[in-house]
């Protein structure tokens, strides 16, 4: 029955921190772990609680001016498509924790298919869920501005046709284990 006051400092680069405190009562053997995981105070957390509403639950005004986004919960090909053509200022998005329908990546989901060299080419970083079993075609074709390491889900079986076509990433790249198919 004690409360425990935790001042901590805004995180102001660009990365996540992560920091893990042990709370211990010194008289009995009770004891727990607070796990803190820290964001950029600038990165806009959104919940989507059922697939396709992603456009729904953002207003127009939050639409145009997110540059940094965390999803967590649920989205499908439908919340893709306001990422894609809906919010023209989005560089950052981690969809770490998300759900995706069908375990997978969906068609063209940040991607073009139709080779409009401006798909979504101001997106700079994607962190992709943890869970993804498919990345499909063109899912990011043309999103050359995401550069740097791609982390590929250790859970990933199967990459589509041109999935990371005209992307500029660099530095090693890991398959996953489970990896069978790359078209």
């Amino acid at each position: 029955n004690e409360t425990l006051l935790l001042n901590i400092a805004e995180n102001t680069s660009d990365e996540v921190r992560a920091t893990e405190v042990y709370v211990k009562n010194k008289t009995t053997s009770l004891q727990d772990t607070l796990s803190i995981k820290q964001h950029r105070k600038s990165t806009n957390f959104i919940r989507v609680n059922q697939m396709g509403t992603l456009g729904t639950i953002l207003n127009q005004t939050q639409k145009d001016t997110i540059t940094r986004m965390i999803v967590k919960g649920e989205i499908n090909a439908a919340d893709f498509e306001v990422m894609k053509l809906q919010m023209p200022n989005l560089r950052y998005l981690d969809l770490e924790e998300v759900k995706c329908e069908k375990d997978e990546i969906p068609r063209s989901a940040m991607g073009d298919q139709f080779n409009n060299r401006d798909a979504h080419k101001n997106i700079t970083t994607i962190i992709l869920p943890t869970n993804i079993k498919r990345i499909e075609y063109r899912a990011f074709d043309s999103c050359n501005g995401l550069t740097g390491y791609l982390k590929l889900p250790e859970y990933v079986t199967f990459i589509g046709t041109d999935a990371f076509a005209d992307c500029n990433f660099t530095g090693s790249l890991d398959l996953p284990d489970k990896l069978k198919i790359i078209e």
